[in-house]
């Protein structure tokens, strides 16, 4: 939940811990649940980790893909989520995923996965509604 937390701060600027805990901790605890949390540990430490977000016959979405820095130039990512969409594609047609575009690293990580660049698109990030007082 914390590495969650993290790339949805990084990629927003707004921390779910802070502005949303419980709903934020339902939603990381409801996909785990349903077997879309894929992670992998070692030592007692998180490695890798990737959420699939949306799952139907046609397709499956990514999100919240991480791999521990000091693991990044070992070829294990590459490794991890070959296995993960290897898996994915037997109950689906394709697999995809959003990069920002200022990543180049995360851009580079998911050619050397196989994935191929299909199209640009802009992120919006509405300001919170405040809720009414009664």
């Amino acid at each position: 939940m914390p590495v969650q937390a993290e790339l949805a701060y990084t990629e927003s600027g707004i921390n779910p811990l802070e502005t949303d805990p419980h709903g934020f901790r339902e939603r990381c605890l409801r996909r785990i649940e349903q077997g879309r949390t894929w992670v992998v540990v070692e030592n007692g430490r998180l490695v890798f980790k990737a959420d699939v977000i949306s799952r139907t016959p046609e397709v499956n979405y990514l999100e919240g893909i991480w791999l521990r820095e000091d693991r990044r130039d070992k070829n294990l990512g590459t490794r991890f989520m070959s296995e993960l969409i290897q898996r994915l594609l037997e109950n689906t047609k394709s697999v995809c995923l959003l990069v920002n575009e200022t990543n180049e690293w995360a851009q580079g990580f998911y050619r050397r996965c196989g994935f191929h660049f299909r199209a640009t698109y802009e992120t919006i990030f509405l300001p919170r509604k405040e809720p009414v007082q009664n």
